[in-house]
């Protein structure tokens, strides 16, 4: 079907006057779910209310001879059915380019495959976005929050935060930035790791923590995959707050705590509040308090 056909058929289907075999030829074509959201897009724009007795007098005043108006009639066509088109490559463009966006909702962990077979799988509370247009040539994921990286071989594949960014070839590795954080952790391969004016590559079983603007230490690990996919919350010498923050993601709560000036070198478990409050609590000399709704801690 020519250019000149397929403009035709979708000013007629947008006007309601399209036929049966015109129908089935937008079907085959694969159009209609574009040319539907295009109509649902169009249809939510405002337009001033048509003053029909003006619109007749000023219309009267301009009547010209019959082969003028044919002209001004098929101009008109002509400018509107351009139209359509602009806006169908429009709306194609936009939706190619949009960022997907994937979130772990509060108390779930989300595994999401991506075009060239690696896996990401997101923690409570983070998400991840990326561009699938030409993603295997240019692999690049937005990272707000806790993620696993399952990555196959191919062009370089880059994770950014706030805080810091990471690059890798084919590897497996997690990225916690939160705050002002950033905690990297290599499995497989190697991972290049930059934060402000530190770099570090990380070879397998190691791992990196970036706090503020302190020269970064690379630390050995021994689990074979981050903690968090087994239900539970590792910290390296992090400061208690940041460890009250997991607190509340994991769990849905309200952590009440003074000014501490403590830092945390331990775990706590997703599946049990009173029993990760001991682990946190005991090593750190705090005492604390659950609500009889659950939603509210206080530490003291």
């Amino acid at each position: 079907m020519r250019k000149e056909e397929k403009e035709t058929i979708y000013a007629r289907w947008f006007s309601g006057d399209i036929s049966e075999e015109e129908l089935d030829l937008l079907k085959k074509e694969g159009s209609i779910e574009d040319l539907e959201k295009i109509k649902e897009a169009t249809n939510q724009w405002r337009i001033p209310a048509y003053d029909k007795t003006a619109g007749l007098k000023g219309l009267k005043s301009k009547i010209k001879p019959q082969p003028v108006i044919q002209y001004n009639v098929f101009k008109w066509a002509a400018v509107f059915i351009l139209s359509i088109s602009s806006i169908a490559a429009l709306y194609l463009f936009i939706k190619t380019d949009k960022p997907k966006e994937i979130y772990a909702s509060q108390k779930s962990v989300e595994k999401h495959n991506l075009m060239d077979g690696s896996i990401a799988t997101l923690n409570d509370g983070s998400t991840i976005s990326y561009i699938e247009k030409n993603w295997n040539n240019k692999r690049a994921i937005s990272l707000e929050g806790e993620a696993y990286f399952e990555v196959i071989k191919g062009s370089q594949f880059k994770v950014f935060t706030d805080k810091g960014n990471i690059q890798v070839l084919g590897t497996a590795f997690t990225v916690r930035a939160w705050n002002n954080k950033l905690y990297v952790e290599c499995y497989e391969g190697s991972v290049e790791v930059t934060n402000n004016d530190h770099k570090v590559i990380l070879s397998p079983r190691e791992s990196v923590n970036f706090i503020g603007s302190a020269v970064p230490k690379v630390n050995k690990i021994s689990n074979p995959k981050p903690f968090w996919l087994e239900g539970k919350s590792r910290f390296y010498e992090e400061d208690a707050g940041s460890v009250f923050d997991e607190l509340e993601r994991q769990y849905g709560i309200t952590v009440i705590r003074p000014e501490l000036k403590k830092s945390f070198n331990g775990l706590f478990e997703h599946d049990n509040l009173e029993r990760a409050l001991i682990n946190v609590c005991t090593p750190l000399g705090l005492s604390f308090k659950i609500a009889k709704d659950q939603k509210t801690v206080t530490i003291e």
